[in-house]
């Protein structure tokens, strides 16, 4: 598994998060964060990706693959 999803799943797991806990933290619903982390969906904004790396305590150029 490589992608965005990945770097998000391995982010959100170092910080000993859940899916339900991050889901709550950005207001979406927790099935929104397991297909960001499939990868069969992205976030769809610049501010959500924005929260998401705050979230995670991570650059969005690395959620991004940059």
């Amino acid at each position: 598994m490589d992608g965005m999803g990945a770097r998000i799943k391995e982010a959100r797991e170092e910080l000993g998060m859940s899916t339900k806990a991050l889901a709550e933290i950005l207001h979406v619903a927790e099935r929104t964060i397991r297909t960001w982390e499939q990868g069969t969906r992205e976030p769809n904004s610049l501010e959500l990706l924005r929260r998401l790396a705050i979230a995670l305590n991570v650059d969005s150029n690395y959620l991004l693959g940059l």
